[in-house]
């Protein structure tokens, strides 16, 4: 949809500048002024084409903001598309490129920590453009929102697609796997630069916030997602409801781990403890965790 649109704005684009280059030459050849000596006058016409062009502009101003203002602001972007299950991935992979900003907020993140913040960071890199990024995911030192999340995956209809079981420990390290990539990519020495938010609540739905698109999906991998553009009303609500789920949120602070410790595995431990104090009763989640992170692949591949 987006493709054609752009297609047909650029041949709107050539017709009426063919169109301008057309009446120049039919008004010289057919309504030129000439001096009384017969010869071309060259200062006549293009005075007359200026004042011409001139009046157009000014009444083609005057229309176009008046119709801007007259107009409802639900009328001058559209409200939103619907994007088939299909397009989800392909849609939010082709918005890395022309980004300097993310924003997610939803579960465990595995689908951003595998496929979107390797392209920012590749983009950012290549491009020498600083990226923020900002992650809210679930709170892995909450076991019951944990448990609620197993329970809601297995109770899915796209669970039987991938022959998985979902507990309690699967969610818990699939987060510490995320907050692990996340952090490694903020410290690593390139453009990009991260934050992660820790909400102690489910929902069912996901979002994904670039500076020009939102993008709000479920779960399920089989159901639509609804795009919203910049501008648009339903964009600049989600992007305050982002904000307020962010404030609610518990902050890590990545600010605290060099990139040292992010690649050393026992100092990485102990700052991961700091941030998930029940990890210390269970230190096999960390190893999940790890095991995780080494043999990382999207989770829709």
């Amino acid at each position: 949809m987006e493709e054609w649109l752009l297609k047909h704005r650029r041949m709107a684009v050539v017709i009426t500048a063919l169109a301008f280059l057309l009446l120049l030459v039919l008004r010289h050849f057919l309504f030129a002024s000439y001096d009384v000596n017969g010869e071309y006058d060259w200062a006549a016409n293009i005075r007359s084409v200026l004042d011409a062009l001139i009046a157009a502009i000014v009444v083609s101003l005057f229309v176009s903001f008046a119709l801007w203002w007259l107009r409802p602001p639900s009328d001058r972007i559209p409200p939103g598309f619907e994007i088939p299950a299909i397009e989800i991935s392909r849609t939010l992979e082709r918005s890395t490129a022309a980004t300097d900003e993310w924003e997610y907020i939803g579960h465990t993140a595995r689908y951003v920590r595998t496929r979107i913040i390797p392209d920012l960071v590749e983009h950012s890199n290549r491009e020498n453009k600083p990226c923020r990024i900002r992650i809210v995911i679930l709170d892995p030192d909450i076991a019951t929102l944990c448990e609620q999340y197993a329970n809601y995956r297995n109770r899915s209809r796209s669970n039987e697609l991938f022959n998985s079981e979902w507990t309690c420990n699967k969610v818990r390290a699939e987060l510490l796997a995320s907050i692990i990539r996340i952090l490694q990519s903020h410290t690593a020495n390139n453009y990009v630069s991260c934050e992660i938010g820790l909400r102690a609540f489910l929902s069912q739905y996901r979002t994904d916030r670039t500076r020009e698109i939102a993008l709000v999906t479920q779960e399920d991998p089989q159901e639509p997602a609804y795009k919203y553009v910049r501008g648009s009303r339903f964009y600049e609500h989600i992007k305050r409801e982002n904000e307020l789920i962010w404030e609610q949120s518990r902050k890590l602070d990545l600010a605290s781990v060099s990139a040292q410790t992010a690649n050393d595995r026992l100092k990485l431990k102990a700052a991961l403890i700091l941030w998930v104090p029940s990890l210390s009763n269970d230190e096999t989640l960390l190893e999940q965790a790890f095991r995780i992170v080494n043999n990382d692949k999207s989770p829709y591949a």
